[in-house]
């Protein structure tokens, strides 16, 4: 039998079926949030009326948290395959499904079994992208993730 997956965009207003993401700056930090054409006007508005009267410094890349990057710790092919071969549709570039990578990794960690020569026990078999052993942790992140 076949399975399809149909990935879906909403909106992060409202809920309703989202037709872009914006990517927007604000204090120095940049922001992507998906949209209707109707939000995304509102917010083209919003913001136009401030960026109307600021000086404009041009297109920069914007700096990206590796912790949100698959590709960032090399996992790219390895979850693009996985998905391929466990029924999901995912193209050969661009973004992967959170819902994906989130199946990836509770795969991942689930047939992950620990050796009986292990020596260190307490050492997780997975650790997250950003997350730090020992003593501290990662800064917690607010918003999307």
């Amino acid at each position: 039998m076949a399975r399809r997956i149909v990935e879906a965009l909403v909106d992060d207003i409202d809920g309703s079926e989202a037709d872009e993401t914006v990517a927007f700056g604000f204090d120095g930090r940049m922001y992507e949030i998906d949209l209707s054409y109707a939000n995304a006007a509102r917010l083209r508005e919003a913001v136009g009326m401030w960026a109307d009267s600021a000086r404009k410094l041009g297109r920069t890349s914007a700096h990206r948290d590796s912790t949100r990057r698959a590709s960032a710790n090399g996992q790219v092919a390895a979850i693009r395959s996985w998905a391929a071969d466990n029924g999901y549709s995912v193209s050969g570039r661009g973004r992967i499904s959170a819902e994906v990578v989130a199946a990836y990794r509770a795969a991942q960690a689930s047939s992950a079994v620990p050796s009986p020569t292990r020596s260190k026990p307490d050492v997780p078999a997975f650790i997250e992208p950003g997350k730090k052993r020992g003593k501290g942790s990662a800064k917690k992140r607010t918003g999307r993730g």
